[in-house]
């Protein structure tokens, strides 16, 4: 997808979302890293866009606790891991599943799927406190 597609779907309202600028193991790294990382995909997104995320997701599914406490300081409103499922009343709002719609795993059938699958009953950031 490109700049100006993403430009686009950001000014009719789409929520954007990013996975830092490396797409390293964020596991892996120090807190500095990880800062530096989000910072560098954060500022190319709004020289780019004009735009900073609002939506997070860990590359390769990958988070820890330490990992989460780091990406809310960023003011994300949630970010999601590749574990499967349903967002429910309750969840972590910073450790939010999805489903795989890739090429490699995915067709029409597959996504009327998800699309039918019943909803959580909560909308997302619905009930977050703010702050």
């Amino acid at each position: 997808m490109s700049w100006d597609q993403l430009r686009e779907l950001s000014s009719s309202g789409v929520v954007i979302g990013t996975l830092g600028a490396s797409y390293r193991h964020l596991v892996s790294l120090n807190e500095s890293e990880v800062a530096a990382d989000i910072a560098q995909a954060n500022q190319r997104f709004m020289d780019k866009i004009g735009i900073i995320p609002e939506l997070f997701a860990y590359p390769f599914g990958e988070y820890s606790a330490d990992l989460q406490k780091i990406i809310t300081r960023y003011r994300y409103s949630a970010a999601f891991g590749q574990h499967l499922g349903v967002i429910y009343p309750g969840a972590d709002y910073f450790a939010l599943p999805r489903y795989p719609l890739v090429e490699s795993y995915s067709n029409m059938a597959r996504f009327q799927t998800v699309v039918d699958t019943p909803p959580s009953g909560d909308r997302l950031g619905a009930d977050r406190p703010s702050g």
